[in-house]
C-alpha cells in the first residue's frame, strides 16, 4: 500500500513538475522490472514484476500518460535505451535496477522524476540528476518489515546451521552429526546492529525475545524507551563493537563514507567465528576480503540477499564461499511489501479549502474538494479516503482528531500542514504512511516517527519551478519598486517620483 499510494502520487503529483497533479499533457513514464514469466498469474497481489507493471497501468492511462514497461534494461541496443531520449519519469527498483549514471541522465533530455519503487537510491549518480534538476523519489521505510524478518531468519539459519540438514534431505542423506557440529541456540549469543533505522529497530525488537545481548551502532542513538523495552546498548565506535559481536547484521544505507567499509582490515576485527547477515548492499562490503575470510574460517558463515552488481553473474566469487546463505534480492519485495495489499487502508487528507475558487480551473487539485485528483483510484482500490481542511489548529475536537487513532496514511502539504508531533505520532497506533504533497517535512516530529517505524515521503523537487519562478518575481517586484506604483493606480494617484526615487535595475 506505501509503495504504491506514494508511487501514485508522485507520478502523478510530480512528472509534470508543476505544483498539481491532473497535468493535462501526456507523460511518457518507463518502468523496469524483473520479469516474472511462469509466476506472473499465480498470485493476483504479485504486483512488482514487469506483467503486473506495478498494478498502476490503468491508472495512469487513464490519466493520458504512456506507460512503457519492459526487463530489458542492459546494453546499447536493450528496449530502455529505445525510450530514454524521451521518457519524463523512470520507474526502478532496487530488485532489478537500472544503473541511472551521468552518461544515462545525459541522453534522457525530458527525464523530470527518477523513482525507486522501494528503498534505497545508490544505483542512481545523485549529483549527476541534482545538476539536472531531476527529481528523486524513493518510499522510504515502504519494505522495512519485510527486511527486518528476512534478517531474523538468516540470523537463524546461520546460528543453527539449517541449510546443510536441508541439502542432506535433497540429497537423499542422513547424518545428524553434519549438522549438530556447528548449531548453536541465539540465546545467550551477542548480536551487533550496525545501522539502527527503520529496519534496524524492528530487528532489534524482534530479537528480544530470543534474550540475545543487543548491541547497536549507528550516528544517532535511538529513543531512550526503545533503549529500554529491546535492552539494546548502544556503541559509538564501529571498531569497539565488532570484536564483541557472535553475529553482526549490516543495516546502513550505501554512500561514500560506507562504501567498502568491511575491507579486509576492519574484518579482522571480528570476532573469529562471526555470522554475518546483510540486506543492505553489497558493495558495503570488500567482495574479495569476504571471500577470504570465509573461506580461512574467520567468518563461519555470510548470508543476505545484496550483490554487485545485480544480477549476480554466474561467476560472482560469493556463490561459492562455504557456508552462506545467499539469495537473490528479494528480501523486501514480499507480497505484503508490495502494492496491492488487498486489505483496505483509511487514508486521511488535509488540505486547504478552495470554495468559490474550485470550479475556476480543471487543474487545480492542492484544495479540499479537488483531494489531489486521486479519490477515484484510491477508491477503486478498495480504499477509504478522507478529506478535511480542519487540522486540528482549532483544538481536540477537529476533524483529523476523530480520525487520528485509526487511519494508516495521512496526507498534507507545506500550504497547510498537518503539525505531526510526538503526542500526534502516539494517538494514530496505525499510521503506516506520512506523505508530503510538496517540499519539506519540518511539520512532522522526523524523530518520533522513525521510532515507530513510520514511512515519511515527501515529492521533492516537485515544485522547484514553481519557487525559483516565484523568487525571481519577488526580487523584480522589490528591485524596481513595483508595489508603490500599483498602489498609487488603485488610489487614484499619480506620482511617478513616488515610485522611481528608489527604481532599479
Amino acid at each position: 500500500m506505501a509503495t504504491l499510494s506514494a508511487a501514485a502520487a508522485t507520478v502523478d503529483g510530480t512528472g509534470s513538475r508543476t505544483l498539481h497533479a491532473n497535468s493535462p499533457d501526456s507523460k511518457k513514464i518507463v518502468g523496469v522490472f524483473y520479469k516474472a514469466n511462469e509466476y506472473a498469474s499465480l498470485n493476483p497481489e504479485f504486483v512488482g514484476c514487469a506483467e503486473a507493471a506495478l498494478g498502476i497501468r490503468d491508472w495512469l492511462e487513464s490519466k493520458g500518460h504512456q506507460y512503457i514497461v519492459t526487463d530489458d534494461k542492459e546494453g546499447p541496443n536493450c528496449e530502455l535505451e529505445k525510450h530514454i531520449h524521451d521518457m519524463h519519469v523512470l520507474i526502478t527498483t532496487p530488485f532489478h535496477p537500472v544503473y541511472v549514471t551521468a552518461e544515462k541522465i545525459k541522453k534522457a533530455k525530458n527525464l523530470q522524476l527518477l523513482l525507486t519503487a522501494g528503498v534505497g537510491s545508490d544505483h542512481i549518480d545523485l549529483k549527476a540528476a541534482a545538476d539536472a534538476g531531476i527529481t528523486v523519489v524513493e518510499i522510504s521505510g515502504s519494505n522495512a518489515v519485510s527486511v527486518a524478518e528476512d534478517e531474523l531468519m538468516r540470523i537463524l539459519i546461520l546460528v543453527r546451521n539449517f541449510l546443510p540438514g536441508y541439502h542432506q534431505v535433497i540429497d537423499g542423506d542422513w547424518n545428524v552429526a553434519g549438522i549438530a557440529h556447528r548449531a548453536y541456540d541465539l540465546e545467550g549469543k551477542t548480536v551487533g546492529i550496525i545501522g539502527a533505522g527503520r529496519i534496524g529497530k524492528l530487528l532489534l525488537q524482534r530479537l528480544k525475545p530470543f534474550n540475545c545481548n543487543l548491541l547497536y551502532h549507528d550516528r544517532l542513538m535511538i529513543s531512550p524507551e526503545l533503549e529500554k523495552e529491546t535492552g539494546a546498548k548502544f556503541e559509538e565506535d564501529l571498531d569497539v563493537i565488532l570484536p564483541k559481536c557472535d553475529v553482526v547484521v549490516i543495516n546502513t544505507p550505501l554512500t561514500e563514507k560506507t562504501r567498502g567499509m568491511f575491507d579486509k582490515e576492519r574484518i579482522g576485527k571480528l570476532k573469529k567465528g562471526v555470522l554475518i547477515v546483510n540486506n543492505a548492499r553489497a558493495a558495503i562490503m570488500d567482495t574479495q576480503a569476504v571471500v577470504d575470510a570465509c573461506s580461512s574460517g574467520h567468518i563461519a558463515g555470510y548470508s543476505g540477499d545484496v550483490w554487485n552488481p545485480q544480477p549476480a553473474p554466474r561467476d560472482h566469487p560469493w556463490r561459492y564461499i562455504p557456508n552462506h546463505a545467499m539469495t537473490p534480492h528479494v528480501s523486501g519485495t514480499t507480497i505484503n511489501s508490495q502494492a496491492n495489499s488487498p486489505d483496505s487502508k483509511k487514508i486521511v487528507g488535509v488540505f486547504y479549502k478552495a470554495n468559490e475558487y474550485t470550479s475556476l480551473n480543471p487543474e487545480f487539485v492542492g484544495c479540499v474538494e479537488a483531494a489531489l485528483g486521486i479519490r477515484d483510484w484510491l477508491e477503486s482500490k478498495g480504499h477509504r479516503y478522507i478529506v478535511t481542511d480542519d487540522n486540528c489548529k482549532e483544538g481536540p475536537n477537529c476533524q483529523l482528531e476523530k480520525h487520528i487513532h485509526d487511519m494508516h496514511v495521512l496526507i498534507t502539504t507545506p500550504f497547510h500542514p498537518v503539525y505531526v508531533t510526538a503526542e500526534k505520532k502516539k494517538k494514530a497506533k496505525n499510521l503506516q504512511l506520512l506523505l508530503t504533497a510538496g517540499v519539506g517535512s519540518d511539520h512532522i516530529d522526523m524523530k518520533a516517527t522513525a521510532d515507530a517505524g513510520i514511512t515519511v515521503v515527501e515529492i521533492s523537487g516537485s515544485n522547484a519551478v514553481s519557487v525559483a519562478e516565484d523568487e525571481l518575481m519577488r526580487i523584480l517586484i522589490l528591485v524596481r519598486n513595483f508595489l508603490p506604483g500599483y498602489h498609487q493606480v488603485i488610489d487614484g494617484d499619480g506620482n511617478v517620483a513616488g515610485i522611481t526615487h528608489r527604481a532599479y535595475d
